[in-house]
């Protein structure tokens, strides 16, 4: 237990932990490089263990006319769906009544939509912002067409989206798909 919580610590980057809890590998007479004391430096790219990976920032699920909060699980894909890795823009309408729409580009260039007219769901500070994400659909579902003048990309498809999580990075995102697909 003792040395989980060192690793824990240590992996926080506290420096000179070690001689704090009299573990030093070394006595107290012995100089240290000064770039060895500066604590523990971490790529936060590098995944020691393949395992561990960051979870989505946001998930949004399909719920009635407007989506709605969901979780990572969300994104499982059932029988006859897809999950894709889409580059995200977070949009809002310009009509009269408004709405959210998170606008995303496949990796072949197709383009899908999910939000809805006079709908809220998305968080202010992710307005205009992009992001990397996994979308579950289905790709056989009914044709969209987002509206002209509205100020949002147009996008036709006929992928129905289920579920969409954005995450903090597009490693992240691939990550989660391995992860996540079957």
């Amino acid at each position: 237990m003792r040395l989980v919580l060192l690793l824990l610590l240590c992996g926080c980057g506290r420096s000179g932990l070690l001689d704090e809890l009299g573990l030093a590998p070394f006595d107290a007479g012995t100089s240290r490089d000064a770039g060895v004391d500066a604590g523990v430096g971490v790529d936060a790219g590098l995944r020691l263990d393949a395992g561990v990976r960051a979870g989505p920032s946001f998930v949004f699920k399909s719920s009635n006319t407007c989506p709605g909060t969901g979780s990572e699980m969300d994104l499982i894909p059932r029988p006859g769906e897809r999950l894709v890795l889409v580059k995200t823009t977070v949009q809002t309408e310009c009509s009269g009544a408004g709405g959210d729409w998170l606008i995303g580009t496949l990796l072949d260039s197709t383009s899908i939509a999910f939000g809805a007219h006079a709908c809220f769901f998305v968080p202010s500070r992710l307005q205009d912002t992009s992001w990397f994400g996994l979308a579950r659909i289905d790709p056989n579902g009914p044709l969209l067409m987002t509206q002209t003048g509205w100020c949002i990309l147009p996008v036709t498809t006929n992928a129905k989206v289920l579920a969409w999580g954005l995450y903090p990075s597009e490693q992240d995102a691939v990550a989660a798909r391995a992860a996540l697909t079957p």
